[in-house]
């Protein structure tokens, strides 16, 4: 029997765009430790699934949908699951669109980005990461604010620099972001302490980020 005894995150789509949502099942699938809640077409179709006792812990929503915005549909849902996780997705950013994601403390994607790649890894840490927030990491224009760009592209080339990584140090890294402590990947990987240690000293070097910076659990490793 596994010992994996991680409950699962229940994750709901609401987009209009049907092959969009087959690509979301197909990432979040991926992830055994993601499960799907259910997928809708519209607001009105998720707010009656929202009558039954079950609820979701996360929320993957098209901001423009049928018969509401994702912005609005956003605080029906956290009405009535006030501690519900949203990520607001949207092929258009705007600043309007952001500053209202970020007031109803959502995450905000852009489709078709490198932000993509990073959906389950928000999904998984919404549970416990309530107040800290990932944006589109490709976000352009005059009109998105200069320090939400600035973290876009901070965090960008701290994932660019991943690559830089050894083996070891990746693994080590990898093993610590699921929040495995230094002898627990100690054991797993048959290393000694020391030696853990000195991977994950010099991974942080080469990446440029301490492993207790929140941006670390973003990375794809």
């Amino acid at each position: 029997m596994s010992k994996n005894t991680v409950k699962p995150v229940s994750v709901a789509i609401i987009d209009d765009d049907k092959p969009y949502r087959d690509f979301l099942k197909d990432l979040l699938e991926q992830n055994i430790n993601i499960r799907l809640y259910g997928e809708y077409s519209n607001g009105n179709m998720f707010l009656n699934e929202l009558k039954n006792p079950f609820k979701p812990d996360v929320c993957l929503m098209d901001i423009v949908l049928p018969d509401t915005l994702g912005t609005d549909l956003a605080v029906k849902v956290k009405e009535i699951i006030p501690e519900v996780s949203i990520i607001l997705m949207t092929a258009s950013p705007s600043s309007k669109t952001l500053t209202q994601a970020r007031a109803i403390k959502a995450d905000y994607v852009e489709k078709g980005t490198v932000g993509e790649k990073l959906i389950d890894k928000i999904v998984l840490h919404q549970t416990i990461i309530k107040n800290e927030q990932i944006i589109s990491l490709k976000m352009k224009g005059d009109n998105i604010h200069e320090g939400m760009a600035h973290l876009s592209k901070e965090l960008e080339d701290i994932q660019c620099r991943v690559s830089l990584l050894s083996k070891g140090q990746r693994k080590v890294l990898k093993l610590k972001q699921s929040g495995k402590t230094k002898c627990e990947i100690a054991e797993i990987l048959d290393l000694s302490p020391k030696t853990v240690q000195n991977h994950l000293n010099l991974g942080e070097k080469r990446i440029q980020l301490k492993s207790e910076d929140h941006l670390f659990k973003y990375l794809v490793l």
